[in-house]
Parts: C-alpha cells; structure tokens; sequence
C-alpha cells in the first residue's frame, strides 16, 4: 500500500522557539506541499527542539501538511510501533543507530512499520552507521 503523501529527501524539526504566525505564513504560503516533522526526542532534554507531544500538536493543527515521524531505536521494543501510530505519528526516523541499518534486529521494525503503513526515514552521515 502506498504512503498517503509524496516521497520526500528531506525533513524538519520543531525549534522550541517557533512563532506559531511564521508556521501560519509558511503552511499558507504554497512553497511546499508538506514536510516531515520529526520529534527530537532522541535528544533528551534539547535545549533547541520540541519533542513529540509538540509535534503531534502541530500535526493536528494541520493535519494535510504536518507529517509527524517518531524517533525509533532498535533497543525498543516493535510493539510500541503501534502505540506511535496510535498516537498520530505516521512513520518513523531511525538515526544514531546501535547496529547497521540492515541488521536483522532492526527487521521487526520495518515489518511492523510496513504493516501499519508507516514511512521509515533512516538519518545517514555524521552521526549514522
């Protein structure tokens, strides 16, 4: 099954500091059909980015534009995939990971992100294997 949304090369995070008119102007402005907003909670306590539950509010303010990713680490467990999709996230961002992308730990993942219709971002460079 297809992804309700075009395939994009990039994303965004949440800064902590954003003005809620400069989203408005940007959503109505018509550069871009959508972005990927991803939590940053992988940072713990980032001074700089919001985590999920901001970026799951954004995304229901606007829910045609605002597709929110999840952060996903191969140490948690597949099951709360679910409870991600559940909570409005409509995929996941893999980044900084313990094992290769293509370690079979990491395949319970992708299968239950493929059953539940779930894009799978996976951050590459510096801090990626």
């Amino acid at each position: 099954m297809a992804a309700p949304f075009e395939w994009i090369d990039t994303h965004t995070h949440l800064a902590r500091d954003y003005s809620r008119a400069e989203l408005e102007k940007f959503f109505e402005g018509g550069h871009c059909k959508g972005i990927w907003l991803h939590s940053i909670e992988c940072f713990k306590n980032s001074p700089r980015h919001c985590g999920n539950d901001e970026v799951l509010k954004i995304a229901k303010l606007y829910p045609e534009f605002v597709h929110p990713f999840a952060y996903c680490r191969a140490e948690q467990n597949p099951d709360q995939i679910r409870m991600l999709k559940d909570a409005g996230f409509t995929g996941l961002k893999f980044i900084d990971p313990l094992y290769n992308y293509d370690d079979p730990r990491f395949f319970p993942f992708y299968a239950e992100a493929e059953k539940l219709n779930m894009p799978c971002y996976f951050h590459v460079g510096c801090i990626a294997k």
